[in-house]
């Protein structure tokens, strides 16, 4: 009898701890799918700031261009007519950005911690003091930002910059002939890495369009993020929007392919940094980290290291020479491979545009060729992009 009431309570005892461990284990698998929901293993969350940040902001621009030290097209929506409406401000970091109407249209208005040009600035200032020669001034200008493009983007930028000046300046300003304090001015926006590339790459379909700028600030096209889509919305995306927007990801990584200087390489390939229209086709809004070849090249042969993961800058990485302990220029990633990886089909837990709803009658050949798009060994390949963008696409519609 004894024996028996203790094998009553023992196997009680189990069965509380079972159950203690069984809603663990509920809870664990619960929060871990909201944490995966969330996103929060992908992107840091932009903060609010308030209207009146913005307002601040701009108003000391607006006093630059009442003093000349700031110019463009936006200025006078901005700063005269006020045909700007700011609506919501947030920051991340660095980097404010305004959403905001414009004669009934959403725009998107920025400004980033520009990089340190003050000594060009400086420079250029000195000289015009001494040399008021107008063609003078012109070649200096022109020299000053050739140099600048080409010590922060590479050699083959510069020099399709200076075969497209005049363009670049109308693009940026809306006129190809500045004065003397405009030429200051337009030296401080240069220094704006994001802007610059857009200018230079204005013909790719990849990115927005500018509409304008005012001293540090620029305006670009309207576009909801991405992220405001992942993950939350995803779980319940039909398998036909899914593939469009898989098909205008792999479109925007051909446009990468086939840019003006060769191959663009995106060292930051996340949901945050791209946009989706109407249409639902995506948009590179975050360029801060794309580089040409010849750019990242530079950057990633800097390092000295032991294995390939110690020559990587975010998403880009090379291969490590270990007889010599240098970093080469032979890459052993891909913009295409990163995008299987981390966006189109990453590995479990995390979810991706493609992970799930996919149709049966495809789903086993479309699951292999993203696993083998994502791995490791597809990354040190760049000759079979054509071929397994065409799959892709053929497989997802």
């Amino acid at each position: 009898m004894i024996v028996k009431q203790r094998w009553v309570r023992k196997k009680r005892w189990c069965l509380l701890v079972s159950s203690f461990l069984m809603l663990i284990v509920m809870f664990f698998c619960i929060f871990l799918n909201d944490f995966v929901m969330a996103g929060w293993f992908h992107y840091p969350f932009p903060e609010k700031c308030v209207l009146s940040t913005a307002t601040n902001l701009l108003n000391d621009q607006c006093n630059n261009f009442t003093k000349g030290f700031a110019f463009g097209v936006l200025c006078e929506a901005l700063c005269l007519s006020k045909k700007i409406t700011i609506k919501t401000c947030i920051h991340h970091g660095n980097t404010y950005v305004f959403m905001a109407k414009h004669n009934g249209n959403n725009i998107i208005i920025k400004k980033k911690k520009p990089r340190d040009v003050r000594y060009l600035y400086n420079y250029f200032t000195d000289f015009i003091r001494v040399n008021q020669n107008t063609s003078s001034v012109e070649k200096t200008f022109f020299k000053i930002i050739l140099e600048e493009i080409q010590s922060s983007f590479g050699t083959v930028s510069s020099k399709l910059l200076a075969s497209d000046f005049d363009f670049f300046l109308n693009t940026l300003f809306g006129k190809i002939s500045l004065s003397l304090k405009e030429m200051q001015s337009a030296i401080l926006s240069i220094a704006q890495s994001e802007l610059v590339m857009f200018a230079l790459h204005r013909n790719l379909k990849s990115f927005p369009k500018i509409l304008g700028t005012c001293g540090e600030f620029y305006a670009v096209d309207s576009f909801q993020k991405y992220s405001e889509i992942y993950p939350r919305l995803l779980k319940d995306m039909s398998w036909l929007k899914r593939a469009k927007i898989a098909s205008s990801f792999l479109n925007l990584i051909q446009d990468f392919q086939n840019s003006q200087v060769g191959l663009l390489s995106h060292c930051d390939i996340q949901e945050n940094n791209f946009g989706l229209t109407r249409y639902l086709n995506v948009k590179a809004i975050d360029v801060d980290l794309v580089f040409s070849k010849d750019k990242i090249e530079e950057i990633l042969t800097q390092p000295s290291c032991q294995s390939d993961y110690e020559c990587n800058f975010f998403d880009c990485q090379s291969e490590c020479d270990t007889i010599n302990g240098r970093c080469t220029t032979k890459s052993v990633t891909n913009n295409l491979q990163v995008l299987c990886r981390d966006i189109l089909y990453p590995k479990w837990p995390f979810v991706g545009l493609l992970s799930s709803k996919i149709p049966i009658k495809i789903r086993t050949q479309l699951k292999q060729i993203l696993t083998h798009c994502r791995s490791e060994s597809f990354g040190k390949f760049s000759n079979t992009h054509l071929q397994v963008n065409k799959t892709l696409k053929e497989l997802a519609f």
